[in-house]
This record gives C-alpha cells, structure tokens and sequence, in this order.
C-alpha cells in the first residue's frame, strides 16, 4: 500500500500502550470509540474527533485502568 493511500483502520489499545512520535505524511484521522486516550499532552474522551493535518508527528499513550 502506499504511505500516501487513504485507508481506515479500528485500532483497540490495551491499557499502558504508549507510541513514540511518528509522523503522518498524508494526516490522521482519529474517532476515540471507547476510553480515552492522551495525544500530545491532552486528554481525549469517547466521542472526539481529532485530525492531525499532513506532516503532523504526535506521541499518543493510554493509562491504565481506563
């Protein structure tokens, strides 16, 4: 697949995960299902919508017990 190519992805995060920055070449689109989830510093709750624009880079992490 190409790194530019327009895909959906459903990914469930075990408690702890954490992702080093990465960067997205053609932007993110993020829909928090279930849980919350920490992206660049900021809490986000089941129900938001996030979008990192292309070139973006984000660190993400989930706590525990969430």
């Amino acid at each position: 697949m190409s790194r530019d190519a327009e895909y959906t992805t459903l990914l469930r995060l075990e408690a702890g995960v954490r992702f080093r920055s990465h960067s997205h070449p053609a932007g993110e689109e993020l829909f928090v299902v279930d849980g919350r989830i920490r992206i660049e510093g900021t809490w986000h709750e089941s129900g938001w919508y996030i979008y990192s624009p292309p070139g973006a880079s984000t660190t993400c992490s989930r706590t525990p017990g969430c």
